[in-house]
């Protein structure tokens, strides 16, 4: 990938975090990972994708999201996360747009 390519992913991730890090503290808890997923991706919501979501990404076991755990799951390619990143993340993406008034040419793709 190009830097800029690299700096654009980077930036949508931080996005990405910070709209599922709904109490700001740094770190994405199951329930916050689950209220976000309900809103954008209802479809893609179950019990067992969000705890394959949760058991893939949460590196070091301890419950929770941190930003370098979601970076790496979502570029991981791996099982789990091929769906998040084809069906939950493009529609997490363009409610982001939506919300902070970008234009989608401004986003690109992830």
């Amino acid at each position: 990938m190009s830097s800029s390519r690299d700096a654009s992913s980077a930036a949508k991730v931080t996005s990405l975090f910070r709209a599922f890090d709904l109490n700001g503290n740094g770190t994405i808890e199951r329930d916050e990972l689950e209220t976000v997923l309900r809103k954008v991706a209802p479809d893609f919501l179950s019990k067992d994708s969000l705890d394959s979501i949760l058991k893939e990404a949460d590196l070091n076991h301890d419950g929770k999201l941190s930003y370098s755990e979601l970076f790496h799951w979502i570029f991981s390619g791996s099982k789990a996360a091929a769906p998040f990143v084809r069906g939950a993340l493009p529609n997490l993406l363009r409610e982001l747009e939506m919300e902070m008034g970008l234009m989608p040419e401004e986003v690109g793709e992830a």
